[in-house]
């Protein structure tokens, strides 16, 4: 699996747990390594409301979807996804189409920050 980068402000939360975790407990899958669910990640773009994301293997998505393609730009809308071989094409709106593989991981956005 890939391993995106993380955004500078990162913090990781497992709900199921109510704990933090250490960025070195969950950068293998991004899952808790306690219950094994994905933990929630705290990250701060611009002068915009801490969100919540989760950072999930790319053949995970779904249109409609919600991610962020790089550290420092807004969140962009997964218009739809075609599969083709170990490869997905998403095809975002206002950026056009990206192709990664399957195995790669993105930011989903899961809401606002509330703890």
């Amino acid at each position: 699996m890939a391993k995106s980068i993380p955004h500078i402000s990162e913090e990781y939360y497992c709900t199921h747990c109510n704990d933090y975790k250490d960025f070195l407990d969950v950068n293998t899958n991004w899952k808790c390594p306690i219950c094994g669910n994905y933990v929630q990640i705290r990250i701060v773009i611009g002068n915009t409301i801490d969100q919540s994301c989760f950072r999930i293997p790319v053949s995970e998505l779904s249109s409609n979807d919600i991610v962020l393609l790089h550290r420092n730009t807004d969140f962009n809308e997964i218009l739809g996804i075609r599969n083709s071989g170990d490869k997905v094409f998403l095809n975002i709106k206002g950026y056009g189409s990206v192709k990664m593989n399957k195995d790669d991981t993105i930011l989903k956005l899961n809401g606002g920050w509330y703890h």
